[in-house]
């Protein structure tokens, strides 16, 4: 993936404005993804210990850029 999508916060959803829908993506755990599967669709999934690194990587800015480009190709799934 070129652009990696942006991590979705608690209570933002994929839907651009907001609101439950499913449009734009993002990157979400997988318990948040199953508590309401048809509010994210279009989001890319990762198993919830992944996801933790995963934000971690991102935090590291772009020290960790291509370390966290290899992660996301290998742990996010789309659910599209």
């Amino acid at each position: 993936m070129n652009e990696e999508p942006k991590i979705l916060e608690e209570g933002e959803s994929t839907y651009k404005n907001g609101e439950h829908g499913a449009v734009c993506g993002g990157v979400i755990n997988k318990s948040r993804f199953l508590s309401d599967p048809w509010a994210y669709m279009m989001a890319w999934v990762m198993e919830d210990d992944y996801f933790e690194d995963y934000k971690k990587l991102v935090k590291a800015g772009y020290s960790k850029e291509k370390e966290r480009k290899k992660f996301f190709d290998e742990h996010a799934v789309s659910m599209i």
